[in-house]
């Protein structure tokens, strides 16, 4: 399985990854530490797994779900033929040289007809539109949380006293107070068990 490192740092068989790395591993990283901190890439190998929704907002939800169509009555599935998709787990369907473009829980994504030549620039579209809203997505921190801060390889934890664009005054619990951008800090609670 692959997935994406949203925010912070995490350490997989010795090797430190940072937020927006790609990590193949064989455990479910967003099961087990959260999907703020990890998106799955692709699908899973094994079939009888349950695979989690990626999508969190139900705006989007309630939008697409007026667009979901059978796939039968899309014709064949050409996937194979866009690497892109398959890698971001979307399927594709020709019928009569007209493509349409699934997300991973059967929603249409294109709101015209696609041929073969503009489904790779739709997809580029499609996924780089989507990878800057889940930066949006992305754990939006308030004055006051708990927070860790990876310092050295040692965790510290504070609150957040002050927040300045993309930056954070931390006051530690020691009485140490430091500025830190929002994307080194972890909600306490959600930082890795070693």
């Amino acid at each position: 399985m692959k997935f994406r490192l949203k925010g912070g740092r995490h350490v997989e068989d010795d090797i430190t990854y940072n937020k927006g790395d790609v990590i193949t591993t064989g455990t479910d990283l967003a099961a087990k530490f959260g999907k703020r901190r990890f998106e799955r890439l692709g699908k899973f190998v094994d079939e009888d797994v349950e695979q989690p929704r990626i999508r969190s907002t139900q705006s989007k939800t309630r939008k697409k779900k007026s667009k979901k169509k059978e796939k039968d009555s899309c014709g064949l599935d050409v996937t194979e033929d866009f690497a892109v998709a398959k890698d971001a787990g979307l399927t594709v369907f020709e019928k009569e040289h007209w493509l349409t473009v699934f997300d991973e829980n059967d929603v249409v994504l294109n709101d015209k007809k696609l041929r073969k030549k503009d489904v790779p620039s739709f997809l580029e579209e499609y996924l780089s539109k989507e990878e800057l809203e889940e930066e949006e997505e992305l754990i939006q921190f308030d004055k006051g949380d708990r927070v860790v801060v990876n310092i050295g390889g040692e965790e510290y934890a504070g609150s957040i006293s002050q927040i300045k664009g993309d930056n954070a005054i931390v006051k530690f619990d020691d009485g140490d107070v430091d500025t830190y951008a929002l994307d080194e800090l972890v909600l306490e609670g959600e930082e890795e068990e070693d």
